[in-house]
């Protein structure tokens, strides 16, 4: 228990525990900001891998369908067909393999970072056996066929793959997500933990019952977040502002305060 005779060394503590209160939910706060701040960041990363992991998933077909176009082309005996189907097949290739290159830059899941070069292998493996089926479509259509069971083979290992790396970024992003949730709720409890520490101090210990509490709680907030608006460079100075200009509003109260007498509101 506090041994405070004068209402005047009360309200001096009330200031201090006030000024206290402030900075733990102005840290706490910055905490909160800044686990939103990289989350955004990852999550901004994972949906880029998405979009290329998307992008090479339709190359992967798109290059079935250049196969089959050449065997077509080859059957008929068509060679601007064939060629064309060729030339679609390398496009498609290069594409299918900088996409995927692309997307492994962008992820920051050590997990899958760590299973992209299997991925990428197989990708070119797949692209060295379409072209095997191009290669001798006109010329050979018979051996085109055969070369086009191993293409098949080929074509469900990249697939599967591609599902895994998909469903691997959609995993990564989930977990960034429910993280985060997680470290918000934390930063919440904490904060509103402090907004009752406060009034048990406040009825508790000083005996001084308190109707305007809550205004200096959102006070704070309020300075904090307002200041951003004009601030730039950072979050600790407008985090500096909120404290400053709410203790100066606790000031001013206090000054009223001290100089009243009996019951007041």
């Amino acid at each position: 228990m506090f041994a405070l005779r004068s209402l005047r060394a009360r309200l001096r503590t009330i200031a201090l525990i006030g000024a206290v209160g402030i900075l733990a939910v102005a840290v706490s706060g910055q905490v909160a900001l800044r686990v939103a701040k990289a989350a955004t960041a990852d999550l901004g990363d994972n949906n880029v891998a998405q979009r290329y992991q998307m992008d090479s998933d339709m190359m992967h077909d798109a290059m079935r369908a250049d196969v089959l176009e050449a065997m077509l082309m080859g059957q008929r005996g068509d060679s601007s067909g064939v060629s064309a189907a060729r030339e679609a097949l390398r496009e498609h290739g290069t594409r299918f393999v900088t996409s995927l290159d692309s997307a492994a830059a962008s992820i920051k899941d050590s997990t899958i970072v760590a299973s992209l070069p299997a991925t990428r292998k197989d990708v070119v493996a797949y692209v060295s056996a379409a072209a095997a089926v191009i290669n001798v479509a006109l010329r050979d259509p018979e051996q085109a066929r055969t070369n086009y069971e191993a293409f098949r083979t080929q074509f469900t290992v990249v697939e599967e793959r591609m599902e895994a790396f998909g469903d691997a970024i959609q995993g990564s992003s989930r977990a960034v997500e429910v993280s985060t949730a997680s470290r918000f709720a934390q930063a919440s409890q904490l904060i509103w933990a402090i907004f009752a520490l406060g009034y048990n101090l406040l009825l508790g210990y000083t005996g001084l019952p308190a109707f305007g509490h809550g205004a200096f709680f959102g006070m704070a907030g309020y300075f904090f977040a307002a200041s951003q608006k004009w601030v730039t460079g950072g979050l600790w100075l407008p985090l500096l502002i909120g404290i400053l200009a709410t203790a100066a509003c606790g000031g001013v109260v206090a000054l009223l305060v001290a100089r009243r007498r009996g019951i007041y509101f």
